[in-house]
């Protein structure tokens, strides 16, 4: 689930088919809230506290906003930088910055895609972190997902990006820091890598030449529906399409993934605005169900 800000009848939809649907969990791939802060956590809070499975998060741009532009022509909400307070509030508010669970002999962790490239002190402390948990339980897990709001790349593995092109470093994660990540998650033979952010949906099977096939989803949004990455990389589909989610499976056999999209925007009604009353939240500790 992906998001879930600028429309939150739309995001009520996507939770009463999710509900619906009998899933396990929740895999939120971030953009919990429009801007960050207590009363916007709560608010989040009151609406996805209805459902009784868990939920995963990792944080968004919106959650604790960009890896630096350093442009002065991108817009000022591009500019809204990361920092230790930003990483801070997200652990106390929702949860782990980066984090692992397994379910069914699969491990699944969960990046702080912001961090990347931000030099800040945090980032060498996520990358410890990530590779040592791919060495230690990665080998023994059935399959090892990552999940994280930024993806990779929109074509393959190789494509060249333009480091002078806002949009292009606005929407997904530059090198050197895609490149490490990439060349940990063909190393250790990583089964899926799930993001958000470009609010349209992208599934893209790549085969490394070792053997092993990694399953790069990005999902929809569960918010307003969005024309730029479409258009800054000349993307198939509509802006409209892109509102949306995907049920994913996954056992000994591999991943399946159906995307649902939200039809044609028309609000099914399942859960009402009006039945979600902002909650008390504790600040001083993390949602149960953040695991």
């Amino acid at each position: 689930m992906p998001d879930t800000i600028g429309r939150n009848q739309v995001a009520l939809d996507h939770l009463g088919s999710i509900d619906d649907a009998g899933v396990e969990f929740v895999i939120h791939t971030g953009d919990l809230v429009a801007e960050p802060s207590e009363w916007a956590y709560r608010a989040y809070d009151s609406v996805v506290s209805r459902l009784d499975v868990p939920i995963y998060c990792a944080p968004g741009n919106h959650d604790v906003f960009n890896t630096a532009i350093d442009d002065a022509e991108a817009p000022w909400w591009a500019q809204l930088t990361i920092d230790s307070s930003r990483i801070a509030d997200f652990g106390r508010w929702v949860g782990p910055n980066w984090y692992s669970f397994s379910r069914k002999g699969t491990l699944f962790l969960g990046l702080n895609s912001q961090l990347i490239n931000s030099g800040l002190p945090e980032e060498p402390e996520q990358w410890a972190w990530l590779e040592h948990t791919l060495q230690a339980e990665g080998s023994s897990a059935t399959n090892v997902v990552l999940f994280m709001h930024k993806p990779l790349f929109v074509g393959h593995p190789e494509e060249s990006l333009d480091a002078s092109d806002f949009a292009q470093r606005y929407c997904i994660i530059m090198p050197p820091g895609r490149d490490r990540l990439l060349d940990l998650i063909r190393k250790h033979g990583v089964n899926a890598v799930l993001t958000g952010h470009l609010h349209t949906p992208l599934d893209i099977s790549h085969s490394w030449p070792e053997g092993s096939v990694t399953r790069f989803i990005t999902t929809g949004t569960s918010g307003s529906a969005s024309p730029m990455a479409i258009d800054t990389f000349g993307l198939a589909g509509t802006p409209v399409g892109g509102v949306g989610y995907h049920l994913v499976h996954l056992d000994e056999y591999g991943l399946t993934a159906e995307y649902q999209r939200h039809q044609a925007e028309v609000i099914r009604g399942d859960w009402e605005l009006a039945d979600c009353a902002v909650s008390r939240l504790s600040i001083d500790s993390s949602p149960e169900r953040q695991g």
